[in-house]
């Protein structure tokens, strides 16, 4: 009965340490947001995700579909921060000399 209560208290600490990495990058960016506003906690958010999938694919593990679609929500708060800002729209829509946008160039070339 003991080693049962031990194997099951290890397992729930692997357990509590695996979905703690995986909400890693969420705690930081509502960690950072009071203090430095949303766009530093959207950076510190991004890159802490960025640096754990590429420490995972360095060592080789499989980065799990939770990962990626964690990826996936923090890009979209990042980007919807960012186009929330009418200035920032206004950096990334400025017309160059030719009468065509920064975007235009950017996606045609």
């Amino acid at each position: 009965m003991i080693l049962f209560v031990i194997q099951l208290n290890h397992l729930s600490r692997l357990l509590i340490m695996k979905y703690l990495y995986y909400l890693t990058p969420f705690l930081l960016c509502f960690t950072a947001y009071p203090f430095y506003g949303i766009y530093i906690a959207s950076a510190i958010g991004l890159s802490t995700l960025i640096l754990q999938l590429i420490c995972r694919f360095i060592t080789g593990k499989k980065i799990e579909a939770k990962q990626w679609m964690a990826l996936g929500v923090i890009t979209l708060v990042a980007a919807g921060a960012l186009l929330a800002n009418p200035l920032m729209l206004n950096k990334l829509w400025v017309s160059c000399e030719d009468g065509c946008s920064i975007m235009t160039l950017l996606f045609f070339g």
